[in-house]
């Protein structure tokens, strides 16, 4: 990928300070980039050690969103539709929850989602009995009353006594969707 801001460190500062980009397929929290093209900033999975990294080598393609696993519930992250926001990584005021106030979520429980990083669909289902919702992907998540969601809708359908999901006839077209995620 390439640099948009060439030699502008200033302007680049400005559209990257306290936001989220990828560093090395990693999410990386920029504190600022300074005048010599270094970002500046910390790994959302290591947030204790600050790196000074290439500005260059830096992916600002939007990063991925989607179900969080948090404080036992699945809350479904998305970007807000903000045309006035200029910044260009995420950023807390352009994140949108679907059941909880984005500032109680941290960078840290963010960065699996980011990763891909999730629980199997058969661990989901053997810890239902110690959280209220729970999500084994991206786009799909389970409550203890063992109905299954789809990015953020209600209910899609249920879990049968056999550890199967069965859609509701309205969202049957999630069939091959699910597969994929199981």
């Amino acid at each position: 990928m390439s640099w948009m801001y060439g030699t502008d460190w200033e302007y680049a500062d400005s559209r990257l300070r306290d936001t989220v980009v990828r560093y090395k397929d990693r999410p990386f929290f920029v504190d600022r980039v300074s005048n010599s093209g270094k970002v500046i900033g910390t790994y959302l999975d290591a947030p204790d050690v600050q790196h000074t990294v290439p500005a260059i080598e830096m992916n600002l393609k939007p990063v991925p969103l989607g179900y969080c696993n948090y404080n036992g519930r699945a809350s479904y992250l998305s970007r807000a539709p903000m045309r006035h926001d200029w910044r260009q990584g995420l950023r807390r005021a352009s994140l949108v929850s679907s059941n909880e106030d984005t500032h109680n979520i941290s960078w840290s429980d963010i960065c699996p989602v980011i990763l891909n990083d999730y629980p199997s669909y058969s661990k989901c289902l053997s810890m239902l009995a110690k959280v209220r919702a729970i999500a084994w992907s991206r786009s799909w998540a389970m409550d203890k009353a063992r109905c299954v969601h789809y990015k953020g809708y209600d209910i899609v359908g249920a879990i049968n006594t056999d550890g199967v999901v069965i859609l509701t006839e309205e969202f049957k077209h999630l069939e091959e969707s699910l597969q994929e995620s199981l």
